[in-house]
């Protein structure tokens, strides 16, 4: 009888240090999601013909999203940059940072790179492509595309375009 409660003792404590020494392993979600919605971007010093140092701010809103999982609906986001910009077709690329917070009280942090592209002349494209590295979604792979038709006169200014907004849609998949 001694022996079996000596037993049970040891066995329990065995297993209660190996459930506390045993690493838990964080299981990944599932996301994918489309998000539509609007984005504004403004450029200090404006975009200009000429390529110049440039912080530019994004902000933008989006929903009802569609996909993966249901709880989110909508979400807000913001980030900055700083590179080297300008209204020529390839009007440049820098490294960004995004905040991105979802409907359900969560927030995810995207790291990539930022793209300004002038298509037909009249059309700009800025897309937004990175990774989560920190909050939820950690990993998952996350594109916000921006299509704008600003006054590209302006880039013949000296002050530039300063502003762009219009439609945008975030895509975001992972595991």
């Amino acid at each position: 009888m001694r022996r079996t409660v000596t037993t049970y003792v040891l066995g329990m404590m065995m297993a209660l240090v190996i459930g506390v020494a045993t690493p838990s392993v964080a299981s990944a979600e599932l996301v994918v999601l489309t998000c539509p919605g609007t984005v504004a971007v403004s450029y200090s010093p404006g975009l200009t013909t000429t390529p110049q140092s440039t912080t530019l701010t994004i902000g933008g809103t989006a929903g009802p999203c569609i996909g993966l999982p249901l709880g989110i609906v909508s979400l807000s986001a913001s980030g900055s940059a700083n590179g080297t910009l300008s209204c020529l077709l390839n009007g440049g690329e820098t490294t960004v940072s995004v905040t991105v917070n979802w409907s359900d009280g969560t927030s995810s942090v995207v790291s990539g790179r930022f793209l300004a592209t002038v298509r037909a002349g009249v059309v700009v494209e800025t897309v937004v492509s990175g990774t989560v590295v920190s909050g939820r979604f950690l990993g998952a792979t996350v594109a916000l595309t921006n299509t704008v038709i600003p006054d590209l006169l302006s880039c013949f200014t000296a002050t530039g375009i300063t502003n762009t907004a219009g439609p945008a849609t975030l895509t975001i998949i992972g595991t």
